[in-house]
């Protein structure tokens, strides 16, 4: 799903692969046939030619030891939600097709990394890949030439199939971490503390005491805002005001301003000392981790988390 160089590639070089393109590019009329290419818009899961649909759903049928994978590379102007919106439409028109009870397709989403939230904010089944995706036609998405990013290319691979069964190559900078126990990039150094290969965009992050999380190298701590963040035109209320508190997860605010808390336990648990060393969490008053982190939320607040949304009221 627009991504024609892959469909070619799949055509000349894997022709035991059966490939069906869905491209908005109509030029493409030209050089595929019916069965293997229809003129389509993914942002609302619209064909422009019945016939060519016609021969979509053919496509979509499959013998009981068929695999079918959709790979999506859609512009990266493009809002997640419609995206998300024809991936759903698509599994549910294959699965009715093959007369299937609910059953997810492998899907592999080509995306930058910061957009990762709003991604699994729509299909939170999605996960990051470490692996960098490079472009030939585009300079700023590639690590290769003199307009290329430092940090390498910011566009990674999105999908519900388990990391751990995806193998990177070593040749090309990836690492097998045992700790994880999955493939992540070479500069991807395992956090003991945070459990997890944390880095996101080719950096080797470092972990913050004060945070208690691990940051990207350059951001510095900003104690007012208990947050570690960019040095240059940082401004505390404005920063705050687009935070999401760790404690009641709402956006706008952060802990130490967190109404519904302050409301629950009083301003004494709202106190943290200015010149530690260490974070202290406001939910436990324990040392070393921060409030997402607190094995005693638990104790405090009620969480349920369905499709990607969690909501949240205190015991």
């Amino acid at each position: 799903m627009g991504a024609p160089r892959l469909h070619a590639y799949l055509r000349n070089e894997h022709p035991e692969i059966r490939s069906f393109l869905l491209d908005f590019d109509h030029r493409m009329y030209f050089f595929y046939h019916d069965y293997d290419y229809a003129w389509y818009n993914m942002c609302n899961n619209h064909f422009f030619d019945q016939a060519q649909h016609l021969q979509f759903e053919k496509f979509l049928k499959c013998e009981p030891n068929d695999k079918l994978l959709i790979f999506t590379d859609p512009p990266f102007g493009c809002r997640t939600e419609p995206i998300a919106g024809t991936l759903r439409q698509l599994t549910r028109e294959y699965n009715k097709i093959n007369k299937l009870p609910h059953t997810p397709l492998p899907i592999f989403w080509i995306f930058p990394y910061f957009s990762e939230h709003y991604i699994q904010q729509e299909m939170p089944h999605l996960h990051m890949c470490d692996y960098k995706v490079n472009y030939t036609n585009h300079k700023e998405y590639t690590d290769v030439g003199d307009k290329s990013r430092k940090l390498g290319s910011p566009v990674r691979v999105f999908t519900n199939i388990p990391l751990e069964v995806l193998h990177l190559p070593v040749e090309e900078a990836y690492k097998y971490c045992v700790q994880c126990e999955r493939y992540t990039a070479l500069e991807n150094r395992h956090c003991n503390k945070c459990g997890k290969c944390p880095s996101k965009n080719g950096s080797t992050y470092r972990h913050c005491e004060l945070c208690g999380c691990c940051v990207k190298p350059n951001y510095v701590h900003c104690k007012n805002c208990r947050r570690c963040t960019q040095a240059e035109e940082h401004n505390c209320e404005m920063y705050q005001a687009n935070q999401r508190c760790w404690i009641c997860q709402e956006k706008g605010h952060t802990e130490m301003n967190c109404e519904e808390w302050l409301n629950y336990c009083g301003a004494s648990r709202l106190v943290y000392g200015q010149n530690d060393k260490v974070i202290t969490c406001l939910i436990c008053r324990k040392k070393g981790h921060n409030e997402r982190n607190c094995k005693q939320r638990s104790k405090y607040l009620e969480e349920v988390t369905f499709m990607g949304v969690t909501e949240l009221k205190f015991k």
